[in-house]
């Protein structure tokens, strides 16, 4: 059999899937496949197309191998996808070009396996380099664009910090019907909040997730959301810390969500911590401290 031959048949299984429920394409079982990868070229390109497909999950991970090449295309087309979860960081594009305007998405690509989305930090002098730039920058801009339909969202702090950098370009889309959101920020990282809280005016439920300890920086601003719509939010860190940083973001929601119903701290964040958070001053009165 030709290496040509074998490509295209396996690129038209993903271009059709008619009538899958359910579609998880996991690294595990790429490598099944790896016997043929020295015989055969890798894919660039991997076609979700199905009129009918409404859960779809893809894991590959930088340090494993399988039949998509380093800087492979994901292309997804699914109208009906309620669940979608990708975690890919060997990617040079990600392409949605539709999705159920309600979906519940759990992002982790960083959109650029190569070179870590250096493209991003390009200047917009550098006449070499600058169709690359932009056509980088085009590339993220639809792709936020397209997922700005969700309800809930799950974020990884590998694909914030390629947000942020890109909102240093380019204004970030409303998020408009987003309700629910964990999202996990390195601590260097933690300026975007506010950029990224006011993206989202309706939101109701925040997870917020500390990769490492920091101090957050210019939080000065209020979201539209703290006034009218966020009602739970939860803190939790991966280590235990008794930083005074997690105090300051805890006064940073207690003293500018009058609508704040529960604050959620991690037992990671300290006996003390927690005792000198539950005498800070609350503008909601409903408010109620837990630990979990």
């Amino acid at each position: 059999m030709e290496k040509s031959l074998l490509s295209k048949r396996w690129r038209n299984l993903w271009l059709q899937v008619p009538v899958f429920d359910l579609l998880l394409a996991s690294c595990p079982v790429l490598e099944m496949l790896t016997v043929i990868r020295d015989r055969f070229e890798l894919l660039e390109t991997m076609s979700v197309r199905s009129k009918s497909l409404i859960s779809f999950a893809l894991g590959i991970e930088d340090y494993e191998v399988g039949l998509l090449g380093d800087d492979h295309v994901v292309e997804i087309d699914a109208p009906r996808l309620e669940h979608m979860s990708l975690c890919d960081h060997l990617s040079g594009s990600i392409i949605i070009h539709s999705i159920a305007p309600s979906a519940l998405v759990k992002i982790d690509v960083n959109f650029d396996g190569k070179d870590r989305y250096a493209l991003l930090y390009q200047d917009y002098d550098d006449d070499d380099d600058d169709d690359d730039s932009n056509s980088k920058r085009t590339m993220i801009r639809n792709f936020l664009t397209r997922i700005s339909t969700v309800c809930g969202m799950e974020i990884s702090s590998v694909t914030l910090q390629v947000i942020h950098d890109y909102s240093k370009w380019e204004p970030l889309p409303q998020f408009s019907d987003l309700s629910w959101l964990n999202a996990s920020f390195l601590e260097s990282f933690w300026e975007l909040l506010p950029t990224f809280l006011c993206c989202c005016p309706n939101l109701h439920t925040l997870e917020f997730v500390f990769d490492k300890e920091g101090c957050p920086l210019k939080l000065s601003s209020v979201p539209p959301c703290f006034v009218s719509s966020l009602k739970y939010v939860e803190l939790s860190t991966r280590v235990t810390t008794r930083s005074s940083s997690q105090m300051k973001l805890a006064r940073y929601f207690l003293r500018n969500c009058p609508a704040l119903k529960k604050l959620t701290l991690s037992g990671n964040f300290g006996d003390d911590i927690i005792k000198k958070i539950k005498k800070i001053p609350r503008r909601s009165r409903r408010c109620i401290i837990v630990t979990g």
